[in-house]
């Protein structure tokens, strides 16, 4: 009998709690719908097939993926199932997005959250927000929620689904206190704390992203390790709900942070293909200024890292991504201050390193420092950390000190 058959295999399906599962959830998801299609009964699959795209997303396989949407969609309109249509959406929805089509993405999930509220109200919601979250993001339009942010400051419990999203959008907003916070309560017990359930991944690489972001070199290795089973995936949240792009541009934040060059670079370079080859092109922009920022802070590598962040920002202007692009520019100013203020530095120091230890020597802040620089300041202490090691110093003073030895002066 096909019924017991597809059930059998469609059982397997939602397992995702084990990545190294993931080709054989993809065979058994496959067959399955094979059963049902020769049975005549492709309703059997409204269940399975949120699941089953999402394997497909994470795996890379795009065009497999946005097939099975089709077909979702227009078997859940022949049947007029509102679960189904539902579940058709939110695939199209996290597709649109992926592909930098935001102003289709932004309709498809309204129309996902107004069938949702029918028969799973609270879910809906918190799909719909993820969903906007992810398109504001992308638009650089998270400032919009920061009124809300600072009211949930210090009150989201340590339990929460929302703390690690609460510390990316911190991050990202340059509130670095209030990231910093909230990443303390993600990092206690190596991350423990954060549920394994269908949005563990996520939660993984948004704390991966923001240790990097905040100079955490302790804990990166601990991150590191736990997305180790996931390089060369997508980072999928829930069955089809969003996609935060590949998992190798997470793994090389951490890797630049721990200075494992090598690392690093394969890293970025094997998310740059994944997003290339699967289409997701805001998330390719986003791989790209990655490893231009790696490439520059690197000092010798100005003519690589150029040319990754002109396609960064030329595809970053093109999708209308506001906070990439002033990114973008801000590094390319970087580099180009670096070109035209810094000398050959003596040692191991960058050019970006010289032009920090000047001001840094002038009694300057790291705030005023980034300022002049048209930096962030949590870039201007990386540099400073790294200024402090090159030049065996233990603090400010003394690598002022040995500046004024290598005749490294504002003046220049």
């Amino acid at each position: 009998m096909p019924q017991p058959l597809f059930k059998a295999l469609a059982a397997i399906v939602p397992a995702r709690h084990d990545p190294a599962q993931l080709d054989e959830r993809l065979h058994c998801a496959r067959e399955a719908f094979e059963v049902a299609e020769n049975a005549g009964h492709m309703e059997w699959v409204d269940a399975l097939t949120g699941w089953y795209f999402g394997d497909l997303v994470e795996k890379g396989e795009l065009d497999a993926a946005r097939t099975l949407a089709q077909l979702h969609a227009r078997v859940a309109d022949e049947i007029r199932q509102p679960f189904m249509q539902a579940m058709g959406l939110a695939s199209l929805t996290l597709l649109a997005a992926y592909e930098g089509r935001f102003a289709d993405a932004e309709r498809l999930a309204g129309e996902t959250f107004t069938i949702g509220q029918r028969f799973l109200p609270g879910n809906a919601q918190g799909a719909h927000s993820l969903q906007i979250f992810v398109l504001r993001r992308h638009q650089g339009r998270l400032g919009e929620v920061l009124a809300v942010l600072r009211g949930l400051v210090g009150r989201v419990p340590r339990d929460s689904l929302w703390q690690p999203g609460l510390a990316l959008i911190c991050t990202e907003l340059e509130l670095h206190e209030p990231a910093r916070e909230a990443y303390e309560t993600l990092a206690a017990g190596d991350f423990a704390g954060i549920a394994r359930d269908g949005m563990w991944l996520t939660n993984i690489a948004f704390a991966a992203e923001v240790c990097a972001r905040l100079g955490d070199r302790l804990r990166a290795p601990a991150l590191y390790r736990l997305l180790e089973p996931y390089a060369g995936r997508n980072v999928v949240t829930g069955t089809n709900i969003a996609c935060f792009g590949a998992v190798d541009r997470y793994r090389g934040m951490l890797a630049a942070l721990a200075g494992d060059d090598a690392g690093a670079g394969q890293h970025f370079a094997a998310a740059v293909a994944l997003d290339e080859r699967g289409g997701g092109r805001p998330w390719l922009a986003h791989s790209r200024h990655e490893w231009a920022r790696w490439l520059a802070s690197r000092g010798g590598d100005t003519t690589a890292a150029r040319a990754q962040l002109a396609l960064a920002l030329a595809l970053g202007r093109e999708l209308g991504m506001a906070g990439l692009a002033r990114r973008c520019e801000a590094l390319q100013r970087e580099l180009d201050g670096a070109m035209a203020i810094a000398p050959a530095a003596p040692g191991a120091l960058s050019r970006r390193e010289v032009a920090v230890l000047r001001l840094l020597s002038a009694g300057h802040s790291n705030q005023a420092i980034a300022e002049r620089l048209f930096i962030s300041p949590h870039t201007v202490a990386h540099h400073v950390r790294h200024i402090l090691t090159k030049t065996d110093s233990r603090n400010r003073t003394e690598a002022a000190a040995w500046a004024n030895r290598h005749r490294i002066t504002a003046e220049g």
